[in-house]
């Protein structure tokens, strides 16, 4: 009988030990191939959907169809963004350009598939997610070290004399450059001042350097958004991780002094900054007849953003919107009106997420995407999960700037690192809490 129970032991031990091996293996192979996700988002649309893809089809391959329903079921976010594909989907019923609304769908299916594959996945697996931050951090810094040395070649082997002009060093557009890279910048200093191996003089000098070269980078590339951003998420980073504010404030000088010493030597990102306040005249008019249109990207911005939401509100629109396929073709209209007739805007969106969602589902698409929102920063502040504040805090600002769920990139982006970031729902040791009691 002793025997039996030995050996019944024995079988019991060696399949937890295979059991935990396995999943050892599922997160190496899951780190592989988010790690290349993200990778490609620094490269074509195609090439960044066939990495999202790869990753989805090795997500469905470890679930179940009850893990599926026991996630929707447990998990209100998960829930969020399914019902914002479902109002997409309603929005096609009241939807005039059908074809535009179809592409809108087939664009977004990234926001419900991925979060619907990868959050259960995470969950089964018990992905550790505390080092990837680290390599998408590092995956960034190498990505500009790329930039960098491609519009060198281009410049001095080549006698490109734009080698290093803001539209032209990113190897794709330059306002997503600018997300990606102020967020994983901003991962990879999170992980900096966690980290514990290294001495604090050490370490706080590779936080400095790597502080230093983001706003660099973002600088030369030109995002007034960008470092917006980068500055702020960096200044709640660092008031958040160290126990003294009065040294918070003294190490911020030297950044905001290095910023604007940056902005001086680089007249195109300085001229962008300084031409902000220009042409503002323009959103105290009603009838644009007989003007000069001459805007800069603040001023046309405003503009949009007027005209977009006080005639929605004026047409009654404001509850459901104008439809899944009919948000730019309402905007293009209210352009061609003869009280603005600025036919050279057709076709450009108002640069401003919760105005075209507004736009195009309502208030109950704005209420959807807000509550979302509103869902990740509690998350993040009860949870002390930094990382996902950053996120909140960059994508929130750029959200402002730019309809950016409404291009393919920044829609794998949300979609992919939000679920990541939100698996993280430990709450950090008190010893990387307050990192810092000098």
């Amino acid at each position: 009988m002793s025997g039996i129970a030995y050996f019944t032991l024995r079988i019991i031990s060696q399949s937890k030990h295979v059991l935990m091996q396995s999943e050892l293996k599922v997160n190496k192979i899951l780190t592989i191939l988010i790690c290349l996700s993200f990778t490609g988002f620094f490269f074509s649309i195609m090439v960044g959907n066939l990495l999202l893809l790869v990753l989805l089809l090795f997500c469905a391959t470890r679930l179940r169809p009850v893990d599926l329903l026991d996630s929707l079921r447990g998990n209100s976010l998960l829930q969020l963004f399914c019902a914002s594909y479902l109002l997409l989907l309603i929005g096609l019923l009241y939807t005039k350009n059908i074809s535009v609304g179809f592409f809108a769908l087939e664009k977004k299916v990234a926001l419900l598939f991925a979060p619907l594959l990868l959050i259960p996945t995470l969950k089964k697996v018990k992905y550790q997610t505390e080092a990837l931050f680290t390599y998408v951090g590092l995956i960034t810094i190498v990505s500009s070290f790329v930039m960098l040395l491609t519009a060198a070649c281009r410049f001095y082997l080549l006698d490109v004399s734009n080698a290093f002009y803001y539209q032209e060093i990113t190897p794709i557009h330059y306002v997503y450059y600018a997300i990606y890279f102020a967020v994983g910048s901003l991962f990879l200093i999170n992980s900096l001042i966690n980290q514990t191996k290294h001495s604090a003089t050490i370490k706080w000098g590779l936080v400095a350097l790597t502080g230093l070269y983001a706003t660099f980078i973002l600088v030369l590339i030109a995002s007034k958004t960008g470092i917006i951003a980068f500055l702020a998420g960096l200044s709640i980073l660092l008031y958040k991780k160290i126990d003294q504010k009065r040294l918070v404030l003294m190490g911020l000088v030297p950044v905001i002094i290095s910023t604007g010493v940056l902005l001086a030597t680089n007249p195109t990102t300085l001229e962008r900054f300084k031409e902000l306040n220009h042409s503002l005249h323009f959103l105290t008019l009603n009838d644009l007849r007989g003007e000069e249109i001459n805007m800069n990207g603040l001023s046309m911005r405003l503009l949009f953003w007027k005209i977009s939401t006080t005639h929605l509100i004026n047409d009654g629109l404001f509850l459901a919107g104008v439809g899944t396929g009919d948000a730019q073709d309402y905007i293009n209209s209210l352009f061609l009106m003869p009280t603005y007739d600025i036919p050279s805007y057709v076709g450009w969106d108002p640069h401003n997420q919760w105005v075209f969602g507004f736009v195009q589902l309502g208030l109950l698409g704005v209420a959807l995407l807000f509550l979302i929102y509103l869902k990740c920063i509690r998350m993040a502040i009860k949870t002390e999960n930094y990382d996902l504040l950053v996120f909140v805090i960059i994508t929130g600002f750029f959200s402002l700037s730019e309809s950016f769920l409404e291009s393919n990139k920044g829609i794998v982006f949300f979609s992919v690192l939000l679920p990541l970031l939100v698996h993280r729902q430990q709450v950090m040791p008190q010893s990387m809490a307050v990192v810092d009691k000098i």
